[in-house]
């Protein structure tokens, strides 16, 4: 790449002098919410088709000689409970986060605006961090219930596990976004210590 080198490159301020980066942060925070939810749709998608692929694949047979499909085995059931347990986890979270967001713009006093957007800024690092990562997780054991077909360009598989092993690393990996949430914490920069309530059960 290369830039200005015809007439001189040309730059636009964003924001007031020495403030380009907090609006920056506006734009980031959208990408982090998109990460996760883009680790929700691939954790979707990868459980699907595990699920279809062990109902339809037939190995081993049980006590009456029939030929089982690889869902009934107990190691697969697992993994595809996994697969389904944390794909419901992350969109909860996303769903939760999203909600929040809505109320600090919309809530009808500014009492509950405030407390949404406190919460906001604690959950959008979340959502990045968890949902993003359960994506790669689920395109992981997609990958391991196929078993060896998993890495067969065919199947598409190991697609969704190579296209999110990159977006959870973007805008800052994993465990840089819990050490940032830690300072903030600690500082008190971030929304007070509240108990976040989510559904104490769902049905899979």
């Amino acid at each position: 790449m290369a830039f200005g080198d015809r007439e001189g490159a040309m730059g636009w301020l964003i924001g007031g002098p020495h403030h380009g980066l907090a609006c920056m942060f506006t734009m980031m925070n959208e990408a982090r919410l998109s990460t996760g939810l883009q680790g929700v749709a691939i954790a979707e998608r990868a459980f699907q088709q595990a699920l279809a692929y062990s109902k339809m694949r037939r190995q081993g047979r049980d006590s009456a000689g029939r030929l089982m499909a690889i869902a009934e085995h107990p190691d697969v059931r697992r993994m595809l409970l996994t697969m389904r347990a944390l794909t419901l986890a992350g969109r909860a979270i996303a769903y939760t986060a999203a909600g929040t967001i809505d109320r600090s713009h919309r809530a009808p006093d500014d009492a509950t605006r405030q407390l949404a957007a406190s919460r906001a800024a604690l959950l959008t690092p979340i959502v990045k961090a968890f949902s993003g990562e359960v994506g790669f997780e689920v395109a992981s054991l997609n990958v391991q219930v196929h078993g060896g077909m998993g890495f067969v360009e065919e199947t598409g598989a190991a697609q969704y596990l190579r296209t999110h092993a990159l977006s959870r690393s973007t805008r800052a990996p994993t465990a840089f976004r819990r050490s940032i949430s830690s300072c903030a914490r600690s500082s008190g920069t971030m929304a007070p210590r509240r108990k976040l309530k989510l559904a104490s059960s769902v049905a899979v």
